[in-house]
């Protein structure tokens, strides 16, 4: 019997293409499909908690306190927060939602372990509910039903659930998310000016009134700089690995210059009898006593 470990399940560039081609199809259903609205409601509604919790969470690291945040059972919600940057914490809903889903997208498919992603977002929304959450104005305890409902199942599908399968609900998650993000500040510049008195009053109005502008400037700076994140997102998780996997082009080649050979050295010329052996011709024939030639040895 083996006592080894299984080993963990790795998803492929390839799969995760078509997890993504799978999930881009389920999002754009459930978002246009009036019959399937039973289930885009919870996601709905967890759209409006990850609102709030951006601006809770601005509020704290811009050195603020959360009090508490609501979630409704129409899809509003409520932050109440005390101290921190205004300035950080009025866009971060609408903003904070799109780095959700932009940034989420990004780990799924740059680095994919949806396993783990899983496990970390709904550790973060079961604790986050517990400390955080509370029932809006009417009593109703949408906020902690959302947080701990998607809570245990993120942690239920890090458990339990297959990495192809964890790969395209998160996928579904971080599109839709971001994807309602950039349509909800849309909706913001379709409001119009309307002051900053009401019972309703936008993030996007609230910034026109603390710090100049109007709420449709403002709406379409957040928009501007959510498409940007979606952008982003898609271009380093997708775009650019993809383009940097593709073979490079071949290079003309440049005419090889073959060099020349040099000369070799002349042997020099003159009457300073060479040293090497072989060179005279004539040490071959007889001589006589006095070195002179004998001719005689060419006679017959």
């Amino acid at each position: 019997m083996s006592n080894s470990k299984p080993q963990p399940v790795r998803i492929s560039r390839r799969q995760t293409f078509i997890i993504l081609f799978f999930g881009g199809i389920l999002a754009y259903l459930l978002w246009n499909t009036p019959s399937l609205s039973f289930l885009t409601y919870p996601l709905r509604l967890f759209v409006t908690y990850i609102h709030e919790a951006g601006h809770s969470i601005a509020s704290l690291i811009t050195g603020g306190q959360v009090l508490q945040f609501t979630v409704s059972p129409d899809g509003s919600g409520l932050a109440t927060t005390m101290g921190g940057s205004r300035f950080a914490i009025l866009p971060a809903g609408y903003l904070g939602a799109a780095l959700f889903g932009s940034g989420l997208f990004y780990f799924l498919y740059r680095h994919p372990h949806p396993r783990t992603y899983s496990a970390i977002i709904g550790i973060f929304l079961v604790v986050f509910t517990a400390l955080y959450a509370r029932p809006d104005a009417s009593g109703a305890w949408t906020a902690m039903i959302v947080g701990v409902l998607f809570g245990l199942l993120l942690i239920g599908m890090a458990w339990k659930s297959t990495p192809y399968l964890s790969q395209l609900l998160l996928t579904v998650l971080a599109l839709l998310t971001a994807t309602n993000a950039v349509l909800d500040i849309n909706y913001l510049t379709q409001m119009g000016d309307n002051g900053c008195t009401g019972t309703r009053v936008s993030d996007a109005q609230q910034m026109a009134c603390q710090f100049g502008l109007t709420s449709t400037v403002w709406a379409f700076i957040w928009m501007g700089l959510a498409l940007a994140m979606l952008g982003a997102s898609a271009y380093f998780s997708l775009i650019r690995p993809f383009m940097n996997a593709l073979p490079d082009k071949p290079k003309p080649k440049s005419p090889e210059i073959i060099p020349t050979p040099k000369p070799s050295p002349r042997p020099p010329t003159g009457d300073k009898p060479s040293d090497k052996k072989g060179d005279d011709p004539l040490k071959n024939l007889k001589r006589d006593a006095d070195g002179e030639i004998d001719f005689s040895q060419f006679t017959k």
